[in-house]
């Protein structure tokens, strides 16, 4: 992964990292001021032989001491020593409970022992150090050998007094959050990053396969979706009342994929768009009415033709009678004219699917489809053919190859990368031409973009679908 994609996996993703890190930041600073403080404090004692006058003898007395110093600091946590220390400062513990809270260490190339001792508070901590040392002392010179006058060999001085610290060893607050903080951060990065490896959803440019041309992103918005255009089952009609309603990012979207598809092809302008996408649930036919209505709304004539024969919803969406429409008239039941009705203005007209076939994907690659879409071509300036996804279904791609081109809806975070690779595929396999991606709800003006099921486009299904 390049570095450009490490930075922007993590600005798609940061909550993965900041919550993990806030959470564990609090969690630990409560647990901390929670938690009741431990006072240590350290006295050190010298251990050294009273006998020698020759350098020799010194020298031998210094290497005899290091050799037993580590002897001398193992004794400090044992009960000969800490029965004293506990009965002398009355302490309501035993001797293992206080070995817990005294550590003592030697310093290396030394004879000089550092006591560490804990306690509730910090004179109680300096005590025990202190009466420790002491005791220490005692002990050590009791076990000694004697010299010809009954004297210890080994003078132990408490070279250091233990005094009450001014702040507590634990919990050390700052220590603990900015630990706490770090590791988070490291879960967070791995989080985010594995979020990332293992995300199949198209939500960029980047996610679509290597010079798929993308014309546009649409933002979330109220007009033409079926999620807002029907409520609890009742179809609503769109009109100026929605299209007030449409957010200005949403409206401004849809002018500048009008425009592009003006100039997609200067030469040879498109008059014929299939409008598509891999799976159901990514908004083909909300963009495609938007999409005619606002070139209509230029003085276009535009003709919007529900050619999604297995689940046709323009008519239910735009709340006009759909009995009679395109497969009628391609079966040669009605003329052109009646299957036909104008909407909302002189420029926007639509042509309903009509009576449900059982041979779907025959009637869109008939003769009679090419020839209705040849004279179209000549009676209206756009035509827009909404039709079935490509992946349950191959209806999509044999409008498209009839068509000029093919317009195809991706949904931001829903539609998965492989669904896409497969469209396109199929495309490709009747060679119909991709005018380019539009990426649909997106969550912002900015932004590139699960499919819910088509399960109708699987049990309607011919011998050829």
């Amino acid at each position: 992964m390049k570095l450009r994609d490490l930075v922007t996996s993590l600005r798609k993703r940061w909550l993965y990292v900041v919550i993990p890190v806030l959470l564990a930041s609090f969690a630990v600073g409560l647990w901390s001021k929670a938690s009741d403080p431990v006072y240590t404090a350290r006295s050190s004692v010298y251990f050294s032989l009273p006998f020698g006058q020759s350098a020799m003898d010194l020298s031998q007395g210094a290497t005899f001491t290091q050799q037993q110093v580590g002897s001398y600091a193992e004794l400090a946590g044992q009960p000969i020593v800490l029965r004293k220390v506990i009965d002398d400062l009355k302490l309501d513990a035993t001797p293992r409970e206080l070995s817990r809270t005294v550590v003592a260490r030697p310093l290396p190339d030394s004879v000089i022992v550092n006591i560490d001792a804990e306690g509730d508070s910090a004179q109680l901590a300096a005590d025990i150090s202190n009466q420790v040392a002491k005791e220490l002392g005692e002990v050590v010179q009791d076990l000694s050998p004697k010299d010809e006058k009954g004297e210890p060999s080994v003078v132990v001085t408490q070279v250091a007094t233990a005094q009450p610290p001014e702040f507590p060893s634990s919990p050390q607050t700052r220590r603990n959050v900015a630990a706490a903080a770090v590791g988070a951060l490291l879960l967070g990065l791995i989080l985010a990053l594995g979020r990332e490896a293992l995300d199949t959803k198209v939500r960029e440019e980047a996610d679509l396969p290597s010079g798929t041309p993308v014309l546009g992103s649409v933002e979330n918005g109220r007009s033409g979706h079926p999620s807002n255009t029907r409520r609890r089952g009742i179809p609503r009609r769109i009109g100026e009342r929605d299209r007030a309603a449409e957010t200005l990012a949403r409206a401004e979207a849809f002018r500048r994929l009008r425009t592009k598809l003006r100039f997609i092809d200067v030469d040879h302008p498109v008059q014929v768009i299939a409008v598509t996408s891999s799976v159901a649930g990514e908004g083909k036919t909300s963009t495609a009415i938007d999409l005619a209505r606002w070139i209509a709304a230029d003085g276009l004539r535009v003709l919007l033709i529900d050619a999604d024969l297995r689940r046709p919803r323009v008519a239910e969406y735009l709340t006009i009678e759909g009995a009679i429409g395109l497969t009628d008239y391609l079966a040669g039941d009605v003329p052109l004219d009646l299957a036909i009705q104008q909407w909302s203005s002189d420029h926007l007209a639509v042509l309903p699917s009509g009576s449900i076939p059982p041979n779907p994907s025959e009637l869109l690659g008939s003769a009679a489809m090419t020839s209705l879409l040849d004279t179209l071509r000549n009676e209206y300036d756009l035509v827009l053919l909404d039709t079935p996804p490509l992946v349950p279904v191959v209806d999509g791609a044999v409008a498209g190859a009839a068509a000029d081109g093919v317009l195809m809806v991706v949904r931001h975070g829903r539609t998965s990368k492989h669904q896409v690779a497969v469209a396109l595929e199929t495309l490709r396999s009747v060679d119909a031409r991709l005018l380019g991606v539009v990426f649909n709800r997106t969550p912002n003006p900015n932004a590139w973009g699960r499919p819910a099921g088509y399960g109708v486009y699987e049990t309607v299904r011919t011998d050829d679908s």
